[in-house]
């Protein structure tokens, strides 16, 4: 902050004309209050003409400038400047062209070897219409730009003369503060995830996390693609600048945020040493009710967490995905389809880490893409899902220790209320659909073909009734796995079981044949054995 009018306590300048330093405050402050001046007749309240002080100016003559440079700085700072001296004067001017008329008259003043150096200009090649910019923008036009903060094309240096440094300090953004269809300042970003869409090979894709835990989607591209392969690395910190944030498309979006940060060739992307400053992981989880409650059209691919309960292999669309069913902490089992785009890549699932599965294992899904099948809505492996076993976060840590407490969550069933009635009287697939979505004045044809019916949450039903028969038969049995309680298969002399491979000793149970009656009818169904001890 100015504390001292630095021109009228110039030792130099002895001119008995100068007004005091008493009466110069005090002519500001008349200023401010608006005592002084003559108002402007068109704008009387917020405007008027003042007319200042002959000693205050130096006269309009062909000399000015150098009697302003005499003024400022005098004789013998301009020979012999000191660091001390020279931070204590400056003259600001209006126009960076006066900035550069001064600077030259000053430097003119020094009598030593002086060396001058000039710039390459060059158009910057941006694709098929680079030859017609070089046409409009020839280097000798480009040689008399000027901008601030960047020296001329030519710039002339003599020995002992004082060069300012400028050390432009970068502010470092956030995710937060970025916007749309911006070019974005520097920002520190931590990548914890990489991937690649199966169709739209010509894109790599990063999730970058900065120092508030904020999330958001780095894409390189096309001809930027090897390039940004090459410099970014999963789990290394960097300094990005020289970006644009772009919207998504439907088909890139994975996260909640509506733009990407696309970085190319012309980016600046600098290793930053790791830091604590900056999360190592990014997770947002949603429970089995928000799953049911985002459908199938979500704005965002949810995460899911979960203990480990069953792994199961099916074939399917020409591939072998792996099923893994996840309880939450509440109980809820949720199973997860992970296709071949996942299973395949082993910097997205590690099968030896949960083959077999051990005691207790905590699983992370990123990135669950949502479909509808037969009705029924179901949760998938995206091109952007990842997967960790026992993640380092307190969700982990929780649901351990909910498991191995004494209050650990039993399974919870899962399924639509129905009567016997209903389930004699109906197809599975229609049960299914009208208990989820009743709409009485359409028939069954009508609401299968309805737009707004929705979809499926569950696939089983639930009634209450009870068994008043029981027939037990031979021919209804089934070899289980006894870790997994899953039905096995033979290979040879072998029983296999899909998640723990070669059974020694397999659990032979069998099924009974019951019947079971509500108020509303009695019906004849199955039962394992499992289920009827428990």
């Amino acid at each position: 902050m100015l504390t001292q009018n630095m021109r009228l306590n110039s030792n130099e300048n002895s001119n008995p004309q100068t007004m005091s330093t008493a009466l110069f405050t005090e002519w500001l402050l008349q200023i401010g209050e608006g005592i002084v001046g003559q108002p402007d007749p068109d704008d009387p309240r917020d405007m008027s003409f003042i007319q200042i002080p002959h000693s205050l100016l130096i006269p309009p003559t062909h000399d000015s400038l150098q009697q302003l440079i005499h003024f400022v700085y005098g004789t013998k700072l301009v020979n012999a400047p000191t660091v001390i001296d020279l931070s204590t004067r400056a003259i600001v001017c209006p126009t960076n062209e006066a900035v550069d008329n001064i600077n030259s008259m000053i430097l003119k003043s020094f009598n030593t070897d002086s060396r001058t150096y000039n710039s390459t200009n060059a158009m910057e090649p941006n694709g098929k219409h680079t030859s017609d910019l070089e046409g409009s923008f020839p280097t000798e036009y480009l040689n008399q730009l000027t901008f601030p903060g960047i020296p001329p094309h030519t710039l002339e240096l003599k020995l002992k003369t004082p060069i300012m440094i400028i050390n432009e300090q970068r502010r470092i953004t956030s995710i937060y503060e970025l916007k749309r269809d911006v070019i974005g300042s520097a920002i520190e970003l931590r990548i914890v995830q990489k991937w690649r869409h199966d169709v739209r090979r010509y894109e790599t894709w990063f999730l970058g996390v900065d120092r508030f835990g904020d999330a958001i989607q780095i894409l390189g591209q096309r001809t930027n693609q090897s390039y940004i392969e090459s410099v970014v690395n999963v789990s290394e910190c960097y300094t990005i600048s020289e970006y644009s944030c772009p919207e998504l498309d439907k088909y890139q979006k994975v996260l909640e945020n509506d733009f990407y940060i696309d970085v190319g060739l012309s980016s600046v992307i600098k290793p930053l040493a790791n830091t604590i400053t900056i999360p190592t992981t990014w997770f947002c989880f949603a429970s089995k009710s928000q799953l049911a409650k985002l459908g199938e059209h979500l704005p965002y691919y949810p995460y899911f967490i979960g203990m480990l309960s069953k792994i199961r292999d099916y074939t399917k669309h020409d591939g072998q995905p792996y099923v893994l069913i996840l309880t939450d902490d509440r109980g809820n089992e949720v199973p997860i389809n992970l296709w071949k785009e996942c299973f395949t890549n082993p910097m997205k699932l590690n099968r030896i880490l949960i083959t077999p599965p051990p005691a207790m294992i905590v699983v992370a899904v990123t990135n669950l893409k949502p479909s509808v099948s037969a009705g029924t809505l179901r949760h998938g492996s995206s091109h952007a899902t990842h997967m960790y076993v026992n993640p380092q976060i307190p969700e982990t840590t929780e649901l351990m220790n909910l498991y191995n407490g004494p209050h650990r969550p039993s399974t919870t069933p899962s399924g639509i209320p129905a009567k016997l009635k209903e389930i004699r009287e109906k197809t599975r697939l229609e049960l299914l659909v009208n208990l989820h979505n009743p709409q009485p004045k359409h028939n069954f044809t009508s609401v299968i073909n309805t737009s707004n019916v929705g979809y499926i949450q569950e696939k089983t039903v639930l009634v209450k009734a009870s068994i008043v028969d029981i027939v037990f038969q031979d021919k209804w049995c089934q070899m289980i796995c006894p870790t997994s309680r899953d039905p096995i298969f033979r290979r040879g002399t072998q029983w296999y079981c899909s998640a723990h491979s070669k059974i020694e000793k397999p659990i032979l149970t069998h099924k009974f044949h019951v019947t079971i009656n509500d108020p509303t009818a009695t019906i004849s169904a199955i039962i394992s054995e499992t289920s009827f001890n428990s």
